[in-house]
């Protein structure tokens, strides 16, 4: 059985079965006790009001007023009653098999005392009635004397209704069929909630199936309604984000791919075309077209390094080669290292280390902090105007509230044309230019903030910029301080 639908209802029968089963046998077992125990009340009840009756005959006729009630009351009763008096002496039978004067002795059933003012006058003894005189009814002619003096209607009057075996039985049958009748109508309507609750639980999730099938194709516009705010519509929520955020990587992938067969292409496109042309003579292979062809090679070399290195930060698989790293030492390094670059531009590079930077500060990757830096600065350096001026500062981060706290905060500063506040958002997207024009005078690969992204990240640390059109940009980046070590140096 695999139907969610089929399962729900077989579980709501059996809960209903097996609960009217248990309601069933301890109502019958409580009511068979209870219904026992008020019978019992009922005929000590009766034989009491019998006794308290043949006390007021006797305290009006004497022993005579007792015999004469007695065969009424044996008839009302249904048993056969016999009157001792104290010594033990039969007074009345209901059924004559006793003699008056006649010892009694060993008698069934009940005793009740007759009290006449207060003090035990008889016994009278309630048994049942002997087989010969089953269903017998009293002499006419003392039930006429006794309707005509009013007796039979007195007795009615103090007497509760004769209890009757068969009239009991037939009361716990019709109780038993009213409750087995109660049962059905509650597995019919356990049925049926059944049925209507596995509808509901069992539709959203026929159609959140339909769903990851279609996905699983390839569809991943597919959405499911979410109409509720149970387990099933957090399910559905879950659906619903796992297929946008599958569609969402599917365009990047797609744009991805796009990109890098558009980058790629423009290096070889170039490569291809002078080569040929060198190699069918139609132009000369002087020292400055092979020099521009080597700028192609070496673009093209940065961007598969890129890529590679962007691949391994976002899968996880970036290897990290941790030690303690003197910051103000890097930073020195670096800007060694793109000096002459920025010499032959024209532009002013500077530092400012914060003089109680304490050091060793920070557990990093040397190469690949300074590989931020070297991105940092290259784009800095591409993007400003000779005669302007780009600047390192670093310096530790404390307290609450600034946006570096607990770290070390490298920022590059330039003086360059600055970014619009719209394309803030998008500067570490992958393949992402200012220029929409992609022209590779004004920017490189559109690989080299994404790197820096990533690789500060993997360190711990987070990246942002800060930037006004025509005033220039900031770039800061922080690195997770070392407690342990902060007063090294």
């Amino acid at each position: 059985m695999r139907s969610i639908t089929a399962k729900l209802v077989l579980g709501f029968a059996i809960v209903a079965v097996v609960g009217v089963l248990i309601v069933a046998f301890l109502m019958s077992r409580y009511t068979t006790g209870e219904f026992g125990s008020y019978v019992a009340r009922g005929i000590n009840a009766r034989d009491q009001r019998a006794a308290d009756y043949l006390a007021e005959r006797y305290g009006a006729a004497g022993w005579q007023g007792v015999r004469a009630s007695l065969p009424a009351l044996s008839h009302w009763t249904g048993m056969r009653l016999v009157v001792v008096d104290s010594s033990g002496v039969a007074v009345a039978d209901s059924e004559g098999w006793l003699a008056l004067g006649e010892p009694a002795s060993s008698l069934p059933g009940s005793t009740v005392p007759i009290l006449v003012d207060g003090k035990p006058a008889a016994n009278l003894y309630v048994t049942p009635p002997s087989p010969a005189s089953a269903g017998s009814a009293a002499p006419s002619g003392m039930m006429d004397h006794m309707m005509a003096a009013g007796t039979v209607r007195s007795m009615m009057e103090m007497m509760l209704p004769a209890t009757n075996g068969g009239s009991e039985v037939q009361f716990l049958d019709v109780l038993g069929q009213a409750t087995w009748t109660a049962g059905g109508v509650a597995l019919v309507v356990a049925l049926l909630v059944g049925l209507g609750l596995s509808y509901r639980i069992t539709s959203p999730v026929r159609r959140l199936t339909a769903a990851a099938g279609r996905v699983s194709a390839g569809d991943f516009a597919q959405r499911v309604p979410v109409d509720s705010g149970d387990e099933l519509a957090s399910l559905g929520n879950a659906f619903n984000s796992m297929a946008e955020n599958l569609a969402r990587n599917e365009r990047q992938r797609k744009q991805l791919l796009s990109d890098v067969a558009h980058e790629l292409n423009t290096p070889i496109t170039v490569l291809q075309g002078n080569l040929e042309a060198m190699i069918d003579g139609l132009v000369e292979p002087t020292a400055e077209r092979l020099s521009s062809l080597q700028e192609e090679a070496l673009l093209l070399g940065r961007l598969v390094s890129d890529l590679r290195d962007l691949s391994l930060a976002e899968s996880g698989y970036l290897h990290l080669r941790i030690e303690p790293v003197d910051v103000g030492e890097l930073v020195k390094s670096v800007l060694s290292g793109v000096q002459a670059k920025a010499d032959g531009r024209g532009i002013e590079l500077s530092m400012e280390v914060e003089p109680s930077l304490p050091l060793p500060l920070v557990q990093a990757d040397r190469d690949r902090v300074g590989q931020v830096l070297r991105n940092l600065l290259t784009n800095a350096l591409r993007y400003t105007s000779p005669g302007g001026a780009v600047r390192v500062t670093a310096m530790a981060k404390s307290g609450s509230g600034a946006r570096g706290d607990g770290a070390v905060l490298v920022s590059v500063e330039d003086t360059g044309v600055g970014i619009s506040l719209e394309d803030l958002p998008y500067l570490f997207d992958r393949f992402f230019r200012v220029d929409r024009s992609r022209n590779r005078a004004s920017g490189g690969t559109g690989l080299g903030l994404s790197v820096v992204k990533q690789l500060v990240e993997a360190h711990g640390g987070t990246v942002w910029a800060e930037s006004e059109v025509g005033k220039g940009s900031v770039f800061h980046f922080t690195l997770p301080v070392v407690p342990t070590q902060s007063g090294k140096g």
